[in-house]
C-alpha cells in the first residue's frame, strides 16, 4: 500500500524509478537494521520427565533416568502426523543411529518407509548472552544502569533499593579491570493458563522462564521490553521438583559460562568491556520459587527428596561417615 501511494505520489513516470523499487515491503528490513529479532532455539522435549534433546539426534524414545538404579523413561517424544512438515532428523534405535533418507520436506525413510514425525512438545528458548549484549546496546540503558549506581552511592544511610544490601555487595565486591561491568538479575518461573483463569473446562499450564536486571532503576527493570524471555515450558502439565532440573539444565550451563564474564561491545566503550552476569535473587509465588531452588514445599512433610525424614525430625538428624560422590549416586 505505501509503495502505491508513493507511485501515485511521483507519478506516472516515476513508478518504477529506483525510489520505489528501494522501499521494503516487508518488516524484515526494519527487524534487521533495530534488531528486533532473538535467535530462538528449538528442543524436543518429553511430555513426562521434560528431557530436552537436539532436534537433529534425537531419539525416538526418551533415555532420561531419575537415577543410576531407575529405568528409563521411555515415552515417545515424537507423533506421526500427515498435516504438519518437520525437518528430517535422525533417528535412534537400539542405540544406533540409523542413517536416513530424505523425501520430502518434513519425511524421513526408515528401514525403507516414509514417515513424517513431529516432536510431542518442544521447548523454546532464547540466548541469553544474545539477549544482553542487545539491552546494554539499546540506546540510554548504558547511561540509566551508571546513573542509578551513582545515586545509590551517596544514600548510604537511606536503603531504597536491593543493591544496597549487604549481599549484594558481597557478591559484587571484586576486583575486575576497570570499565568492566557486574550485572545482577532475578530469575522468574512459575505457571499460566494460556487459555485463561477459567474455572470450568479443561485446565491446561505452560511455564515461563524470564530475567529482569536488577541493575536498572526500578522504574526500567520490570518493563516489557526489558524483561528476557528466556525459555517456555511447553503445555498441557508442569514438571516437579525432580523433573525441573531437566528444564534448567541448558540455563545453568549458560550461566555459568556468563558468571566468566563476556566481552560485549557498547556505546562507552567501542573497543568492548567485559560483562559479568550474576544470578541474584528467585522472585515468584512460593510454590514455584521453593521447587525451582530445591526446597520443600509449603505442605510438604519430607523436607529432602531422597529419605523419608518428616521436616519435623531435622533436630534429631545427626552427621554419618563422609561418601565419595559415586556412592551417593548408586545408593
Amino acid at each position: 500500500m505505501i509503495v502505491h501511494i508513493i507511485q501515485l505520489v511521483l507519478g506516472q513516470k516515476y513508478s518504477n524509478n529506483s525510489v520505489s523499487e528501494s522501499i521494503p515491503h516487508d518488516l524484515q528490513t526494519i527487524e534487521k537494521h533495530f534488531k528486533l529479532t532473538f535467535l530462538m532455539e528449538h528442543y524436543v522435549c518429553c511430555p513426562t520427565c521434560y528431557s530436552l534433546y537436539d532436534v537433529e539426534v534425537s531419539p525416538v524414545e526418551c533415555h532420561f533416568k531419575a537415577s543410576c538404579k531407575d529405568a528409563l523413561c521411555g515415552t515417545d517424544i515424537f507423533l506421526q502426523s500427515r498435516l504438519k512438515p518437520f525437518p528430517c532428523i535422525k533417528l535412534e534405535t537400539k542405540g544406533k543411529f540409523v542413517p536416513l533418507i530424505p523425501r520430502k520436506q518434513g519425511q524421513i525413510c526408515l528401514s525403507g518407509q516414509p514417515h513424517l514425525l513431529i516432536p510431542y512438545t518442544s521447548f523454546i528458548s532464547q540466548s541469553l548472552h544474545t539477549w544482553i549484549e542487545w539491552l546494554i546496546n539499546v540506546p540510554g540503558i548504558e547511561n540509566e544502569i551508571d546513573e542509578w549506581a551513582s545515586l545509590l552511592s551517596g544514600k548510604r544511610n537511606i536503603i531504597i533499593d536491593v543493591s544496597q544490601a549487604n549481599v549484594w555487595k558481597k557478591i559484587f565486591n571484586n576486583d575486575w579491570s576497570p570499565g568492566s561491568l557486574d550485572l545482577g538479575f532475578c530469575l522468574f518461573v512459575d505457571g499460566f493458563n494460556p487459555r485463561g483463569n477459567q474455572i470450568s473446562g479443561k485446565q491446561v499450564l505452560m511455564g515461563i522462564i524470564a530475567f529482569n536486571c536488577l541493575n536498572l532503576p526500578p522504574w526500567l527493570r520490570l518493563q516489557q521490553y526489558h524483561t528476557c524471555i528466556a525459555g517456555l515450558i511447553p503445555a498441557p502439565n508442569q514438571p516437579n521438583m525432580l523433573t525441573k532440573n531437566n528444564v534448567l539444565q541448558l540455563l545453568v550451563d549458560e550461566l555459568l559460562k556468563l558468571n566468566e564474564g563476556i566481552k560485549i561491545i557498547t556505546p562507552k566503550y567501542p573497543h568492548g568491556r567485559k560483562v559479568f552476569f550474576w544470578l541474584v535473587s528467585l522472585i515468584g509465588d512460593i510454590v514455584a520459587t521453593h521447587k525451582v531452588s530445591g526446597f520443600m514445599s509449603h505442605s510438604a512433610r519430607k523436607f529432602c527428596s531422597w529419605c523419608n525424614i518428616n521436616h519435623d525430625e531435622q533436630g534429631k538428624c545427626k552427621s554419618g561417615n563422609l561418601h565419595h560422590v559415586n556412592q551417593v549416586l548408586a545408593s
